[in-house]
């Protein structure tokens, strides 16, 4: 997962099979997804708390 720092903005690679990774994005403060392995949901609006874009 790579978080942007200057704008809000997530690319995410989640690993399917041995040689397939899915690449999803994120632009928006009201997006959201969830991370399986430690099942916790996790919003943009969270991860850019205190920040001004």
């Amino acid at each position: 997962m790579l978080i942007d720092q200057v704008k809000p903005h997530i690319e995410r690679y989640i690993k399917q099979s041995e040689h397939q990774w899915l690449f999803i994005e994120y632009y928006h403060l009201d997006d959201r997804f969830m991370l399986s392995s430690i099942d916790v949901e996790v919003s943009l609006a969270d991860l850019y708390e205190n920040i001004e874009f």
